[in-house]
């Protein structure tokens, strides 16, 4: 699941917002399996879930386009430019 917030008062209120009605349901939130991916946001607050702070990652894989916590995917596209300038290398040769 991904929760999408400005700042950080609504990213908690939403997370605890998700956790109440999950538990109200019957489902757990597994904190293992929860981290926090911010982009263009400072890092001095932490998300918490029942008193525990959750992971922070440094990049996040979305439909096989990586983003880096600046919001970019500079990560991924030289690969990308490089698999096309093979490919395009390949036809020419034929």
């Amino acid at each position: 699941m991904a929760i999408f917030s400005h700042t950080q008062q609504q990213m908690q209120v939403n997370t605890n917002i998700e956790v109440n009605n999950s538990s109200r349901l019957g489902n757990t939130f597994n904190r293992g399996n929860s981290d926090v991916f911010k982009t263009n946001a400072s890092t001095d607050y932490f998300i918490k879930v029942q008193g525990d702070l959750l992971d922070e990652l440094g990049r996040f894989i979305f439909l096989g386009s990586i983003l880096n916590n600046n919001g970019k995917t500079d990560a991924d596209v030289r690969p990308r430019i490089d698999k096309a300038r093979a490919a395009l290398h390949q036809m020419k040769s034929i």
